[in-house]
């Protein structure tokens, strides 16, 4: 039987996990939760394994109980696998650490613990509802606490941290989803490489395009197109046996006639697949009309595995040209940048492919996503706040939609004026950091000093009135002439945006943990010997009398003085300083 929520919780807080069942079921949702639904004689872990993948929400009761539980972490470890809608609610003021912080770090939280958790029990059934995507009536739940707001809030409309799988709540990518079909329509039947950095929105356009629905309204005729999402998300072990096993088993899901899909449920189920099978399979589709078209996501843990040979490759080539078969791998970089050897990157399979890259939203994209989702719960931001939603979001779907839920909470909780943005501003960050960590860890460190050199201009010309600072390509390549090459790969990336014909970093909130992340604490900087005698071995043209950029060094933590020793000693020559 299929469940709403799956209840995950250490039993130690039983007593927690007991209410906030009943307040959730009082009103219809219905929940799974251990040890109420295991019969004796079910199998303890293929029964959570069921309920997990079963449900529509994974609910995670946090608390220290919970942090330490390995049976928590391993439920946990299922719905993040299973891509599930998973909600953590905080009722301890406990950050989570290890693998814990590296599973929940992007996930939206419901903080429960001030006063107590019992006085969130009201939001929490409406952020499940919500999740579940069920207008359900609330009614209030005993004990309580009540929370006025300035403006009246239904439900926050913006999450962060899952996929969007309502199509209705699906924004923008208009003419990346144009170039993927139209490549699907053509004659040829083409394929097509979906590349873009984490967060981006690539597994919520591949989900997109698996919906029968809409895949229809773009000319994909669902009696014609057998469209199949897959994940390979976490699969470091996986084999082309078991490939084609789960792509088999999963295409069998979606075939209308009984007979086919008892076929394709056959061949998924063979202990040795080989290409001839394969033929037979894609033959029999392509004679009825079938196009089978697979949506494959995180397709590197298969172009990076070195279980996968050129002979696999090859044959998915082959099957791709002489069949009814269209590929679409979503990966983080190019197809050929991502292969665990050199015969691989030689591999024809990488010609077949066309690459349409995910950058982060227009501002037109940005200001429909805020208008539609805002306008369903009856909330007008103001000027000032859109604003500063295109200043700190950036474009990025993930953090527009992160600041937007933080304002919309402040909103919740009564803030007013100020206070609502000032709030919003410090969950962000709190929320970001480990993204900007990541974002920061994938350049290159000559990008690096692209991004130094960025900032230092921006902060020059630093202007309030403007949603974020702008400098041209001309004056970051004047201090850095590397500079264009990085600026054309940060901007594939989403880390650099065009405005308004110049470049800026893509969010005001990412320029200052760069700031952040270059300052050394007083008690790790270098003496200033040691920077005087650096600057000069390194520039020796600007170094003399260049003392703005030895304090400047002095500041900065010694393994970043070959990224921003460039951009600090022009600072000192040009008497620009970077604040």
């Amino acid at each position: 039987m299929a469940h709403d929520v799956f209840v995950s919780y250490s039993t130690k807080d039983q007593d927690t996990a007991d209410s906030v069942v009943a307040s959730l079921e009082k009103i219809g949702i219905n929940c799974w939760y251990a040890p109420r639904n295991i019969q004796p004689s079910d199998d303890w872990g293929r029964a959570v394994t069921g309920a997990i993948e079963s449900s529509k929400v994974f609910l995670l009761i946090f608390s220290g109980n919970a942090h330490q539980s390995q049976r928590v972490l391993d439920e946990l470890n299922i719905a993040i696998t299973q891509k599930a809608t998973i909600f953590p609610f905080r009722i301890e003021n406990l950050e989570p650490e290890g693998a814990m912080k590296l599973h929940l770090s992007s996930r939206h939280w419901l903080n429960a613990f001030d006063p107590s958790w019992q006085s969130y029990i009201n939001q929490l059934v409406k952020d499940v509802s919500r999740c579940l995507v069920a207008p359900i009536s609330i009614e209030p739940v005993e004990a309580s606490a009540s929370r006025k707001s300035s403006r009246e809030v239904i439900c926050n409309p913006f999450t962060f941290g899952n996929p969007i799988r309502d199509r209705e709540r699906f924004i923008g990518r208009e003419e990346e989803i144009r170039q993927v079909t139209n490549r699907l329509l053509s004659s040829a039947r083409e394929s097509t490489s979906i590349v873009g950095e984490r967060r981006i929105g690539k597994t919520s356009l591949l989900k997109h395009l698996a919906d029968p629905d809409a895949a229809a309204k773009f000319g994909l005729d669902p009696k014609e197109f057998c469209l199949v999402y897959i994940d390979f998300q976490g699969l470091n072990d996986i084999t082309p046996q078991r490939f084609w096993q789960r792509v088999l088993s999963l295409m069998a899901r979606t075939m209308g006639d009984h007979q086919r899909r008892e076929a394709f449920t056959h061949f998924s189920q063979l202990e040795h697949i080989d290409l001839f099978d394969l033929e037979d399979v894609f033959d029999s589709v392509s004679r009825d009309g079938t196009h089978v078209v697979l949506l494959m996501d995180e397709f590197e843990y298969v172009t990076q595995n070195p279980n996968f040979g050129s002979d696999f490759f090859g044959g998915l080539r082959s099957l791709a040209i002489h069949y009814n078969l269209s590929l679409v791998p979503a990966t983080r970089r190019e197809l050929v940048e991502l292969c665990h050897s050199e015969e691989i990157k030689g591999s024809p399979f990488f010609n077949i492919f066309a690459t349409v890259v995910l950058k982060p939203f227009t501002q037109e994209e940005t200001d429909r996503l805020i208008t539609s989702y805002s306008r369903t719960a009856g909330i007008q931001f103001t000027d000032e706040e859109i604003r500063f939603i295109h200043e700190t979001g950036g474009g990025y779907p993930f953090f527009v939609q992160m600041i937007c839920h933080y304002l919309v909470a402040g909103m919740e909780a009564g803030l007013e004026g100020d206070g609502i943005m000032e709030n919003a501003l410090e969950e962000f960050n709190r929320q970001a950091e480990p993204h900007f960590a990541y974002i920061w860890s994938r350049a290159s460190d000559s990008e690096k000093t692209t991004l130094v050199t960025l900032l230092s201009l921006l902060q020059a010309v630093g202007n309030a009135e403007k949603e974020l600072p702008v400098t041209s390509v001309d004056k970051v390549t004047q201090i850095y002439p590397r500079a264009p090459r990085d600026i054309s790969t940060l901007e594939k990336s989403g880390s650099v945006i065009g405005v308004d014909g110049g470049i800026a970093l893509f969010s005001s909130s990412y320029a200052k943990w760069i700031e952040s992340e270059l300052s050394a604490p007083p008690g790790e900087q270098e003496a200033d010997e040691s920077a005087e005698q650096w600057l000069i071995s390194n520039f020796p043209d600007q170094a003399k009398g260049a003392d703005a950029a030895k304090g400047k060094l002095i500041k900065t933590k010694k393994k970043y003085w070959p990224i921003v020793g460039r951009v600090y000693a022009h600072d000192s020559l040009t008497n620009k300083g970077t604040g």
